[in-house]
Protein backbone atom coordinates (compact mmCIF):
# COMPACT_ATOMS: atom_id res chain seq x y z
CA UNK A 1 0.00 0.00 0.00
CA UNK A 2 2.62 2.46 0.68
CA UNK A 3 4.49 1.88 -2.46
CA UNK A 4 1.01 2.76 -4.28
CA UNK A 5 1.06 6.05 -2.64
CA UNK A 6 4.12 6.87 -3.41
CA UNK A 7 4.22 6.10 -6.77
CA UNK A 8 0.74 7.53 -7.00
CA UNK A 9 2.33 10.39 -5.68
CA UNK A 10 5.03 11.02 -7.93
CA UNK A 11 2.73 9.75 -10.87
CA UNK A 12 0.28 12.86 -9.74
CA UNK A 13 3.40 15.17 -9.28
CA UNK A 14 4.96 15.26 -12.97
CA UNK A 15 1.04 15.39 -14.13
CA UNK A 16 0.88 18.55 -12.64
CA UNK A 17 4.24 19.90 -13.12
CA UNK A 18 3.25 19.70 -17.27
CA UNK A 19 0.82 21.88 -16.61
CA UNK A 20 2.97 24.45 -14.26
CA UNK A 21 2.99 27.31 -16.13
CA UNK A 22 0.17 26.86 -18.66
CA UNK A 23 -2.58 29.12 -19.43
CA UNK A 24 -5.80 28.20 -20.53
CA UNK A 25 -7.57 31.09 -23.01
CA UNK A 26 -11.40 31.60 -23.26
CA UNK A 27 -13.03 33.46 -26.33
CA UNK A 28 -16.30 34.94 -27.01
CA UNK A 29 -18.75 32.60 -28.32
CA UNK A 30 -18.49 35.12 -31.71
CA UNK A 31 -15.08 34.20 -32.02
CA UNK A 32 -13.81 30.91 -33.79
CA UNK A 33 -10.20 29.72 -33.31
CA UNK A 34 -8.63 28.18 -36.36
CA UNK A 35 -4.85 27.99 -35.36
CA UNK A 36 -2.40 28.64 -33.10
CA UNK A 37 1.54 29.44 -34.61
CA UNK A 38 -0.19 27.91 -38.02
CA UNK A 39 -1.30 24.42 -36.64
CA UNK A 40 -4.86 23.79 -36.41
CA UNK A 41 -5.65 23.15 -32.27
CA UNK A 42 -6.47 19.34 -31.42
CA UNK A 43 -8.51 20.21 -28.77
CA UNK A 44 -11.28 22.64 -27.68
CA UNK A 45 -9.31 23.38 -24.62
CA UNK A 46 -6.30 25.37 -25.62
CA UNK A 47 -3.99 25.21 -22.84
CA UNK A 48 -0.44 27.77 -23.37
CA UNK A 49 2.72 27.69 -21.93
CA UNK A 50 4.63 30.70 -21.67
CA UNK A 51 5.91 31.98 -24.89
CA UNK A 52 4.65 34.04 -27.58
CA UNK A 53 1.96 33.13 -29.86
CA UNK A 54 0.08 34.27 -33.04
CA UNK A 55 -4.00 33.19 -32.68
CA UNK A 56 -5.83 32.86 -36.02
CA UNK A 57 -9.21 33.85 -35.00
CA UNK A 58 -12.44 34.69 -36.92
CA UNK A 59 -15.54 36.39 -36.61
CA UNK A 60 -19.29 34.89 -36.84
CA UNK A 61 -22.46 36.57 -35.73
CA UNK A 62 -26.03 36.09 -36.41
CA UNK A 63 -27.98 39.69 -36.05
CA UNK A 64 -31.92 39.58 -36.75
CA UNK A 65 -33.22 43.02 -37.90
CA UNK A 66 -37.03 42.64 -37.17
CA UNK A 67 -39.32 39.43 -35.94
CA UNK A 68 -40.23 38.90 -39.96
CA UNK A 69 -36.88 38.88 -41.18
CA UNK A 70 -34.49 35.42 -40.88
CA UNK A 71 -31.37 38.27 -40.13
CA UNK A 72 -27.49 37.85 -42.06
CA UNK A 73 -25.05 36.50 -40.90
CA UNK A 74 -21.70 38.25 -40.68
CA UNK A 75 -18.39 36.42 -41.03
CA UNK A 76 -14.91 37.99 -41.12
CA UNK A 77 -11.76 36.75 -42.64
CA UNK A 78 -9.12 35.64 -40.17
CA UNK A 79 -7.86 37.78 -37.62
CA UNK A 80 -4.69 37.83 -35.99
CA UNK A 81 -3.66 38.00 -32.23
CA UNK A 82 -0.08 38.13 -31.07
CA UNK A 83 -0.05 37.11 -27.65
CA UNK A 84 2.52 36.27 -25.09
CA UNK A 85 1.66 34.33 -22.29
CA UNK A 86 3.69 34.13 -18.83
CA UNK A 87 2.15 33.17 -15.37
CA UNK A 88 -0.61 33.34 -15.75
CA UNK A 89 -3.51 31.05 -15.24
CA UNK A 90 -6.37 32.05 -17.18
CA UNK A 91 -6.69 34.23 -20.14
CA UNK A 92 -9.65 35.97 -21.48
CA UNK A 93 -10.42 37.73 -24.19
CA UNK A 94 -13.41 40.17 -24.30
CA UNK A 95 -15.32 42.14 -27.15
CA UNK A 96 -17.56 44.86 -26.71
CA UNK A 97 -20.88 44.35 -27.23
CA UNK A 98 -22.31 44.27 -30.26
CA UNK A 99 -26.30 45.02 -31.34
CA UNK A 100 -26.64 45.19 -34.21
CA UNK A 101 -25.35 44.12 -38.26
CA UNK A 102 -24.35 47.69 -38.52
CA UNK A 103 -22.47 48.08 -35.08
CA UNK A 104 -20.19 44.55 -35.81
CA UNK A 105 -19.35 45.97 -39.33
CA UNK A 106 -17.99 49.37 -37.83
CA UNK A 107 -16.36 46.68 -35.31
CA UNK A 108 -14.54 44.75 -38.35
CA UNK A 109 -13.10 48.00 -39.64
CA UNK A 110 -10.68 48.33 -36.56
CA UNK A 111 -11.48 45.09 -34.31
CA UNK A 112 -10.24 45.76 -30.29
CA UNK A 113 -10.63 42.98 -27.51
CA UNK A 114 -10.11 43.71 -24.02
CA UNK A 115 -7.69 41.25 -22.78
CA UNK A 116 -8.06 39.59 -18.93
CA UNK A 117 -5.25 38.13 -17.21
CA UNK A 118 -6.46 36.07 -14.13
CA UNK A 119 -8.88 38.42 -13.51
CA UNK A 120 -7.16 41.60 -14.30
CA UNK A 121 -8.08 43.94 -16.82
CA UNK A 122 -4.50 44.30 -18.92
CA UNK A 123 -6.01 46.34 -21.56
CA UNK A 124 -6.98 46.70 -25.15
CA UNK A 125 -5.34 44.36 -28.01
CA UNK A 126 -5.97 45.04 -31.31
CA UNK A 127 -6.89 41.90 -33.88
CA UNK A 128 -5.16 42.42 -37.14
CA UNK A 129 -6.61 41.38 -40.40
CA UNK A 130 -4.47 40.19 -43.11
CA UNK A 131 -3.40 43.14 -44.14
CA UNK A 132 -2.41 44.84 -41.25
CA UNK A 133 -0.12 41.34 -39.86
CA UNK A 134 1.79 41.34 -42.93
CA UNK A 135 2.77 45.38 -42.45
CA UNK A 136 3.79 44.41 -38.89
CA UNK A 137 5.87 41.51 -39.72
CA UNK A 138 7.47 43.74 -42.41
CA UNK A 139 8.17 46.54 -40.18
CA UNK A 140 9.69 43.80 -37.42
CA UNK A 141 12.21 43.15 -39.95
Amino acid sequence: MKTFIISFAITAGLLLSSFAGAATISLPEQLGLNAVNGERPADKALILSNGSYLLELSFEEHYASSADDSGQWLRSGPLYLPLSVGDEQVLTLKLPRLYSYDEAKRFLNAPKANLVRDGKPAGHVALLDHAAMMAKMAAAQ
